[in-house]
């Protein structure tokens, strides 16, 4: 779930991008996300601004057991 927390938090930034067990055979990878770059330099500065400030605005939700959501680069 955390990742989907991630997920819906990006989008509010305007920054559309995926949980990573949406692509993951295993099932694994909930506390990724899946990030894409097919898009002129231009958009993709804009975007990883937009996504850096949602980010630094991501609070997820306390819950036992629930790793944090981590960003792999």
């Amino acid at each position: 779930m955390p990742g989907e927390l991630a997920v819906q938090a990006a989008l509010r930034h305007g920054v559309a991008v995926l949980p990573g067990r949406g692509l993951d055979a295993s099932g694994g990878s909930r506390d990724r996300l899946r990030l894409h770059f097919a898009a002129p330099t231009e958009d993709l500065s804009g975007a990883v601004r937009r996504l850096a400030a949602a980010w630094g605005a991501f609070t997820p939700s306390a819950s036992p057991g629930t790793a944090p959501v981590r960003m792999a680069v």
